[in-house]
């Protein structure tokens, strides 16, 4: 029996990795309770077989098995998780995803049954039964695999959901009366995490026009801010910087953001008709399916690269407050730290997806003088990686800090002329703060660049996720533990670089990549002085002058 229930506490529970900070809370988040004998038992129903085998598939926000019959039927079986989605709404939207993806002949397995009520089956938890996806996840292929002829492929199948246009956005439903859809509400975590979901007074779709879908999203992180400004189990460590911001802070910046967004929204039907897009296609979801965290939004917003070309070229919120993320956007090339030819092989590949999937809201691709495509491709929106980037970052200020999303802010200021010629910018920031942003700018990627070194060197994923490799049906834990020590031994070879000084030495502690930050409450903030090391090095030669005046 004690054997039984171990194994159903494995299912029940996230296996595959552990945190090094906030681990307890990211567990609770992912932990499920749920019948896996009444599961198996519901599939029996389904496939008129006898259960062979079965198997906990990759851990995700979800928990997945693959269920294998007497009769050969294998069956994917998906368990919602609180970190999953808002109940109910979430498991009726991915399956009316999947059940019209399925109708227009896109290659997601097809919804066998599923329940989103968590006490109307013996499961006891919200389901999906799916058929088996056949092939293999990009993350386990060759990177020689992925080349320009594949980023042409990919194109291809997805170009069926470029080509299919909503006037709403929001996030697909069952329909009603003689239609089997409808656009409904929005599922995007950033209407429903944890505090989110109480707020009442907060719109979450279905929208008709882009511009109030975006003011709604802004409304909704300042009211959180306003009410629930708390400690959350993904804020960034970098939220103690000295130009991150207080409360008030954040809501009159994002307020400043509304005011200039009528003029960052284009006009152009082509780039405000609906789209459905997949947020997060990296790797591991190129063969398994389209519908997690699907939403209709925005062409312009919804219509990015997959995440599998690499950081440079996404416009996830978390690729933004990467050192590699900053470069690509000031440069448009490879950071410091990153190799050329990487660089420009993902950049060829990232100019041909989108020549393919996208081409009809694009400018010519430049091509350089060996004939290739390069990652200049243009859109028809001057600075659109500023306006994706100030929405995505606009929905999670609080755990970012406001230090990248003023940064744009601040772009789209100085950019205003390109972005709508002849019309006077409705915000301003003083020649201080223009210039204050590449210190604040400075200081945030000098303690993401040590964050970064310790990442690739121990190969920790974004929160401080570490990846447990199985032995058989076990999970080598030790491997983890291993990391956690010597991590650890770095943190104290860290602090103790400041001596005996007790006001570094706690600043040192707050600046440690993988702190715990569920205590922050109320936030701290470092001094002026953390920032001197930027300063300097923004005025090189104009330092020791100031130096010598003193």
């Amino acid at each position: 029996m004690r054997n039984v229930e171990e194994a159903h506490s494995m299912y029940r529970s996230h296996n595959a990795g552990r945190w090094l900070y906030n681990n307890k809370a990211q567990l609770k988040a992912r932990y499920t309770p749920f019948n896996m004998g009444g599961l198996v038992r519901r599939v029996k129903m389904l496939v008129g077989s006898p259960v062979l085998s079965g198997t906990k598939l990759a851990d995700t926000d979800n928990r997945a098995f693959l269920l294998t019959y007497e009769n050969g039927t294998q069956i994917v079986a998906r368990i919602a998780t609180p970190i999953s989605g808002p109940p109910v709404i979430t498991t009726t939207s991915e399956v009316a995803t999947m059940d019209f993806l399925h109708r227009i002949g896109f290659p997601v397995p097809k919804v066998l049954a599923y329940s989103a009520i968590t006490d109307s089956t013996e499961v006891e938890s919200e389901f999906i039964l799916m058929e088996k996806a056949d092939g293999t996840s990009l993350d386990r292929v060759s990177s020689d695999t992925l080349d320009v002829d594949f980023a042409r492929s990919l194109a291809d199948v997805l170009r069926p959901l470029v080509d299919v246009r909503f006037k709403c956005y929001g996030s697909f439903s069952e329909g009603v009366d003689t239609s089997p859809f409808c656009v409904g509400p929005i599922t995007m975590h950033d209407f429903w995490e944890e505090e989110r979901a109480a707020m009442e007074d907060v719109y979450r779709g279905p929208w008709t026009s882009a511009l109030e879908y975006m003011t709604d999203t802004i409304t909704c992180e300042q009211k959180r801010i306003e009410r629930f400004a708390k400690p959350h189990m993904n804020d960034s460590f970098t939220c103690v910087l000295l130009f991150q911001g207080n409360e008030h802070d954040h809501i009159e910046l994002l307020e400043r953001y509304k005011t200039i967004l009528p003029h960052l929204t284009p006009k152009e039907p082509q780039l405000l008709h609906g789209r459905l897009w997949h947020p997060n296609l990296h790797a591991g979801h190129v063969f398994a399916s389209l519908r997690s965290g699907s939403l209709i939004a925005p062409a312009f917003l919804q219509l990015t690269p997959p995440k599998v070309y690499g950081p440079w070229f996404s416009a996830d919120q978390d690729i933004i407050t990467h050192p590699a993320g900053f470069d690509a956007v000031e440069k448009d090339k490879q950071h410091e730290g990153g190799g050329s030819v990487a660089y420009e092989k993902e950049a060829g590949m990232c100019a041909a997806f989108d020549r393919r999937a996208f081409g009809d809201l694009m400018l010519e691709a430049n091509v350089n003088e060996n004939g290739r495509d390069t990652d200049a491709v243009k859109w028809k929106l001057p600075e659109l990686k500023t306006r994706q980037y100030l929405e995505h970052l606009s929905r999670r200020t609080w755990q970012m800090g406001l230090v990248p999303f003023r940064k744009f802010l601040v772009d789209a200021f100085l950019e205003f002329d390109v972005i709508a010629p002849g019309t006077p910018c409705p915000i301003s920031f003083t020649p201080e703060e223009v210039g204050m942003r590449f210190v604040s700018i400075n200081s945030l990627l000098r303690h993401l660049a040590r964050a970064d070194e310790l990442c690739v060197e121990f190969r920790i994923l974004p929160h401080g996720y570490v990846r447990i490799p199985q032995a058989g049906n076990q999970y080598r834990t030790e491997y983890f533990e291993k990391i956690r020590d010597e991590v650890e031994r770095r943190r104290v070879e860290f602090v103790d670089e400041a001596g005996m000084e007790k006001e570094e030495r706690r600043e040192r502690e707050l600046m440690w990549p993988f702190r715990g930050t569920m205590g922050d409450e109320p936030r701290e903030c470092l001094p002026m002085r953390s920032v001197v090391p930027d300063i300097r090095e923004l005025l090189g030669d104009g330092w020791a002058a100031v130096e010598g005046e003193k």
